[in-house]
C-alpha cells in the first residue's frame, strides 16, 4: 500500500450473499515495502474470505496482496493458500465488484506506487496481485477464497499486503457466508510506506 492517494484495505467472512462486519482494515499509504496481517478467527457458519480493495482518488493508488495461506488453529497447516507465481490458486474474482485484481511481476505500471518485486521470493520474476487505481478512482476489487467449512474449527488467515502511494485507499478482509458479507475482521486504509507488511 504505497502510492500518493493510497485507498483502503478491507478483509470480510462472508455468509450467503452478504458480507457482514469488517474483520480487519488498513487505509493510506504505509511505505513500499511488503507487511503481513494474520486474522484469528473462529468460524460460525461456512463461509468465504473475501479481500477488498477499494482504489484512492488517483491513480498513485495501488494495493497489492502476496502469499495469502488460510490456516486451521492457530497459524499452522494449510488449508488454501497461494503465492500468485503461476495463477489464482483457489481463489476467484467477484462478479459484483467494480475492477478486478491484477496478477504482476515487477513494478506496478504506475509511478510512484505499488511494490518493486513481490513478496515470496523478492525479484522480479515472482508474481504478486494488486489494484490498479490509473484513472479507476474509488473502485472496488474483490477477491474470494474457496468455500471453508465451519467444521474447520479455529482458522488463521495470514497474508503479505503492500500500500504505498499518494492516496490509498483501504484493504478489507472480511468472512462470507454464502451470498452475505459477514463482518470485517481486518481493516487497513492509508498508505504506510515502501515495504510488504505481514497481518
Amino acid at each position: 500500500m504505497w502510492g500518493a492517494d493510497i485507498g483502503t484495505l478491507n478483509i470480510y467472512a462472508k455468509t450467503g450473499t452478504t458480507l457482514g462486519q469488517v474483520l480487519w482494515t488498513q487505509s493510506g499509504a504505509l511505505s513500499r515495502n511488503w507487511f503481513q496481517a494474520q486474522i484469528d478467527f473462529i468460524p460460525t457458519a461456512d463461509f468465504k474470505f473475501v479481500f477488498e480493495g477499494v482504489t484512492g482518488a488517483d491513480y498513485e493508488s495501488d494495493i497489492a496482496l502476496d502469499d495469502i495461506y488460510i490456516t486451521t488453529g492457530a497459524c499452522g497447516g494449510s488449508i488454501c493458500g497461494c503465492d500468485f507465481d503461476l495463477d489464482l490458486c483457489t481463489f476467484t474474482q467477484a462478479t459484483t465488484d467494480d475492477i478486478d485484481w491484477t496478477r504482476l511481476a515487477g513494478n506496478t505500471p504506475s509511478t510512484n506506487t505499488g511494490p518493486e518485486n513481490d513478496h515470496t521470493i523478492g525479484t522480479a520474476a515472482g508474481f504478486y496481485i494488486y489494484t490498479e487505481a490509473s484513472n479507476l478512482f474509488n473502485k472496488v476489487a474483490v477477491l474470494e477464497s474457496e468455500l471453508i467449512l465451519a467444521s474447520s474449527g479455529r482458522l488463521c488467515a495470514d497474508f503479505w499486503y503492500h500500500m504505498w502511494g499518494a492516496d490509498i485507499g483501504t484493504l478489507n478482509i472480511y468472512v462470507k457466508t454464502g451470498t452475505t458479507l459477514g463482518q470485517v475482521l481486518w481493516t487497513q486504509s492509508g498508505a504506510l510506506s515502501r515495504n510488504w507488511f505481514q497481518a
